[in-house]
């Protein structure tokens, strides 16, 4: 339940001769039987130390009026109860005054009457979500309780019209994404996050040495790893801290003995074969480890695992073989999860997903309408593979298996889990599992990873290494 807390004057007059004799009388101010939608309210008087015996029977009026209570003996401590209800009969808030002294001569003391709302606004949920306004205005449906008006609806604090029979409120191109936060008869609801694709894509450039071009990058806990080719020129890999700083940049660098293919922290694939080592936050020059070719890197809880020679190794362990995937398979792409190594792999022009979560056996699940499989991403509920001419996701409870008609050679998956980010030559496609959300022409757009940030993603375009933030049209600058 939400607190209000509200100062009341509760004024006092003395009573005539013997006894001295007092009244009190109270009253909420205007402004807060407005806010809180108060109508009537309702107090009983007690004497501190006797809740169960009132001072005399109730008092109602309308919120607003004063409430009296005469006759009482100067002198004795006393609290009130309070009840405010709005026009249909509702209780909306309740609950006691603080003590106070009925004194002796004329005077007025003041008291803070603690109130609980009795009705808060509770949103449980809100449809569609993500919230796609790149074709027009959306109606966003609120599911929860105490939805009524008057109120208001607000996301990331920029007020939206709310249509409070609908329960709904219309999104435009241009609002962020953020929390939603109800408020209703003066009560704020907790805030749920809604996330709202727009028609632009926010974007801020990554600093970067002219003439090299990013091949890869890596989360690298809350920063990302970036790893530069510069041709001729000395390439090298740089820690780009995710800090909000535009351009985004950082001062760890390590300059390579080749040039990058593949990347995972600590690690560096280089083209024509062989990896290049370095130490986290030791910037300077990478040592060159005879290897065979890399085709990909993904470090996991357990190690980091590569894909080299066509054959799965763990990297970090004297690139030792790991067994258990089927000698015929061609390795595509590896990818990790917590502990456990994901692999794709191809068996003719049929896709293969393989498990590996030490100590148990491999599992491996045949993708059969994935044919000529590119790259994947893994999240705890779906695999999501590119494959040739459509996008396969695979539920990773039940198996089952869901095409989607967009081309693409790159995925990301949201942090949340329930979309996913396309990329190919031309375009950038976001899909929410089973259908096509919304897709950005983008020529010479390729996805790459993404940053810690859970609305940011990282790619590399035509011009250079940029961020992009497809949930807000602002970008990811201040």
């Amino acid at each position: 339940m939400r607190s209000v807390f509200i100062a009341a004057a509760i004024g006092v007059s003395c009573g005539g001769p013997g006894a001295p004799v007092g009244a009190v009388a109270f009253a909420l101010a205007d402004d807060a039987c407005a806010r809180y939608c108060g109508a009537v309210t309702r107090a009983e008087l007690y004497r501190v130390g006797e809740v169960g015996f009132p001072l005399g029977p109730p008092v109602q009026v309308d919120c607003g009026e004063p409430m009296t209570f005469s006759g009482l003996p100067a002198g004795t401590q006393v609290f009130a109860t309070l009840e405010v209800f709005d026009a249909v009969g509702t209780r909306r808030l309740a609950g006691t005054s603080d003590n106070v002294t009925v004194p002796t001569d004329d005077d007025t003391a003041e008291a803070t009457i603690h109130l609980e709302a009795e009705v808060v606004p509770h949103v449980t949920s809100v449809s569609p979500e993500p919230v796609v306004v790149a074709d027009g205005p959306v109606d966003v449906v609120m599911t929860g309780d105490g939805l009524s008006e008057p109120g208001s609806v607000a996301i990331d604090g920029i007020p939206i019209i709310a249509d409070w029979a609908a329960a709904s409120v219309q999104v435009q191109d241009g609002v962020p994404g953020g929390e939603l936060v109800v408020e209703s008869c003066g009560i704020p609801s907790r805030p749920v996050v809604v996330r709202v694709i727009g028609s632009a894509l926010g974007r801020a450039a990554v600093s970067q040495v002219p003439g090299c071009t990013v091949v890869a990058v890596a989360a690298d806990g809350d920063d990302v790893l970036a790893a530069f080719d510069c041709g001729a020129s000395p390439s090298y890999v740089q820690r780009l801290a995710s800090d909000g700083s535009c351009p985004l940049d950082g001062d760890d660098v390590w300059s390579l003995p080749g040039r990058p293919t593949a990347l995972a922290p600590g690690f560096v694939g280089l083209l024509g074969g062989g990896l290049a080592t370095f130490e986290a936050h030791a910037p300077g020059p990478a040592a060159r480890v005879d290897a065979g070719l890399v085709r990909a890197l993904a470090a996991s809880d357990a190690g980091v695992f590569g894909i080299v020679d066509e054959r799965l190794v763990q990297v970090d362990a004297g690139l030792a073989p790991v067994a258990g995937i089927e000698s015929s398979f061609v390795l595509v792409d590896v990818a990790a999860l917590g502990a456990s190594v994901m692999v794709l792999a191809a068996s003719g022009d049929e896709a293969r997903l393989i498990e590996l979560t030490p100590p148990g056996e491999p599992l491996t699940r045949s993708v059969s309408s994935c044919h000529g499989p590119r790259a994947f991403a893994v999240d705890g509920d779906h695999w999501v593979l590119a494959c040739t001419g459509e996008v396969v996701v695979v539920a990773r409870g039940d198996g089952a298996q869901t095409p989607v008609a967009v081309d693409g050679t790159r995925v990301v998956l949201d942090p949340r889990g329930d979309v996913a980010f396309i990329a190919a030559a031309q375009s950038l496609t976001a899909i929410d599992m089973q259908h096509v959300l919304h897709t950005w022409a983008t020529p010479g757009f390729t996805l790459l990873g993404r940053l810690a940030d859970p609305i940011a993603r990282l790619v590399t375009t035509v011009g250079g290494l940029e961020v992009w933030t497809p949930y807000d049209a602002r970008g990811p600058c201040p």
